[in-house]
Order: structure tokens, then C-alpha cells, then sequence
């Protein structure tokens, strides 16, 4: 398959035509042909060295929000999900559900755990395999492109709202209405939430008041 895989720290990422199709599955892993993935600001840390977990090995195949079609299930996969499924992965890999960090949802402190795109091979390929325990179900009408970079980017923004623990009609404030902040923006209206959206930037300010979910107020 084709794969864009780090060689060496400090170098570019390579676009490589002969890299075998990771089909050694574990019982929970599945095999997605991979439709869309995000290019994150971690994928040029990890250029560099700076991410941790470091790769196990190098090349590497690096980008952890990806999104597909199953197309190949280990032996205790979920019958929630079956070959053909549309689906994303949280970039969780093989971590124990079982320690005190995983119990407390801090699963990427679990000694077990690895990262796909991170630790181990990732999203930017052809396919890729991952732990289906991690994976999020994607509806008919949200396509692969947007979905992707919610793996990762959108969790993110969402996961910081929800611990404010607000209620419908509270209000909010979003600083910073970049890749993030314009997503957290709308997760927060959608969730009923009064918005202040902040940022000194006009082309901020501009992208989103174009969204289908508007701020109730902006300040610059």
C-alpha cells in the first residue's frame, strides 16, 4: 500500500508505494480503509522527536484522526460493528480499561498504552489497524473529510466543554476561534449553551460568523 511515513526525526515526510497492509490483527483490532485523515499540529512535533510516546520504530506512519471503512475484524470485536461500517478511532491503542488512569478516562497515562500515528503506524495510508474498542460509529450524512480531524480536534474542544458541566442557557466563554475554538463554538450552541466568543484575529472573527451556529456575541 501507499503510506507517508517519518524516517528520521528532523526530516520530511516521505510518500512510500510498497508498504505492506498491516493484516496481523489482534482480537479487538480492525483494519479500516482509510478515506480521510487529519494533518494535526502534533504530526510536526513528531517530526521533530517531541511527542511522547516516541515511535517504537521508525519509519513511521504518523496521523491520529482518521476515518473509514471496516474492511477486515478480530476475533472479539463488538457485534455493534461489522465489515463495511463507516467509522473514525479515537488514537487510543491497546490501552488496559482496567488501571486507576484508565478508570478516571486517563487512558493515555496507561503503561500499556500506544498511540496510532503517534507510538505505533497511523492514519496516513491506504490502511490502517486500530484497537476497535476506540472506534465512533459515523453517521450516513457527516462525510470522511470532516469527520476525520473530530478524532482528535473536535474531542478536544468537546471534551473541555462537557467538564465545565454547564447547564442548558449558561453561558460560555470560547478565547481563541482558530481550528479548535471554531469547533468549540458550535458544540457549545448545539448543547444549548450562550456563547462569548473571543479573539483579536478579523479572520477569526470572520469564519465564525459564517458558521450554521453563530456566537451570541463576539468580542475582538
Amino acid at each position: 500500500m501507499k503510506a507517508l511515513r517519518l524516517h528520521e526525526f528532523g526530516s520530511d515526510y516521505r510518500l512510500d508505494h510498497d508498504v505492506s497492509v498491516p493484516l496481523d490483527l489482534g482480537d479487538y483490532d480492525v483494519l479500516i480503509a482509510i478515506k480521510s485523515a487529519g494533518f494535526c499540529h502534533t504530526e510536526l512535533l513528531i517530526r521533530e522527536g517531541l511527542v511522547r510516546p516516541k515511535p517504537k520504530q521508525l519509519p513511521l506512519i504518523p496521523s491520529h484522526e482518521p476515518a473509514g471503512i471496516i474492511v477486515a475484524m478480530g476475533k472479539k470485536v463488538s457485534d455493534e460493528y461489522k465489515i463495511g461500517d463507516r467509522v473514525g478511532a479515537i488514537n487510543f491503542y491497546n490501552a488496559c480499561a482496567n488501571c486507576p488512569d484508565c478508570l478516571n478516562d486517563n487512558n493515555i497515562y496507561c503503561e500499556n498504552y500506544d498511540g496510532t500515528g503517534i507510538s505505533i503506524d497511523g492514519a496516513f495510508a491506504e490502511y490502517q489497524k486500530t484497537d476497535s474498542r476506540w472506534l465512533v460509529p459515523l453517521p450516513d450524512e457527516l462525510s470522511f473529510q470532516d469527520a476525520a480531524p473530530l478524532m482528535c480536534a473536535g474531542l478536544t474542544a468537546f471534551s473541555a466543554i462537557e467538564k465545565c458541566a454547564l447547564k442548558k442557557g449558561q453561558v460560555i466563554g470560547i478565547i481563541g476561534l482558530g481550528a479548535l475554538g471554531h469547533l468549540a463554538v458550535q458544540f457549545a450552541k448545539c448543547m444549548g449553551l450562550k456563547v462569548v466568543a473571543i479573539d483579536n484575529r478579523q479572520e477569526a472573527l470572520d469564519v465564525v460568523q459564517k458558521l450554521k451556529h453563530t456566537p451570541d456575541l463576539i468580542i475582538d
